[in-house]
């Protein structure tokens, strides 16, 4: 979380995920330790936002827009990832769909004015 902030009007964190899967999208071969980590990396973001939102005294809605779009990336980015079947347990094809979602979110962050 250490990570989140705006750089040139760019949010560092959405950055930061679409590089690593994008990094992993283009692999040859997704082996089971590359998926687990970046399973353990979104869960424990996710985790470390959660605590840092239950801390402050603002709703959701009243949260940066930089921090509610990280957490609705890796929101999607988790479901994509928890749920192989979808898949068919193929890890090649859940990384793909995990980079769709985070693609989206750059679109996204991309063309809304900040």
């Amino acid at each position: 979380m250490e990570i989140l902030g705006n750089h040139n009007d760019k949010f560092h964190g959405i950055k930061f995920l679409h590089s690593a899967i994008e990094e992993m999208n283009e692999k040859a071969e997704v082996t089971l330790t590359d998926y687990l980590a970046l399973r353990a990396f979104v869960l424990a973001e996710r985790r470390e936002t959660q605590d840092y939102i239950d801390a402050m005294d603002e709703t959701y809605a009243d949260l940066p827009d930089d921090l509610r779009s990280y957490i609705e990336l890796l929101n999607d980015v988790a479901a994509q990832l928890s749920n192989p079947s979808r898949s068919n347990g193929n890890l090649k094809s859940i990384i793909y769909d995990a980079r769709i979602s985070s693609g989206n979110a750059m679109s996204h962050w991309f063309s809304v004015d900040r």
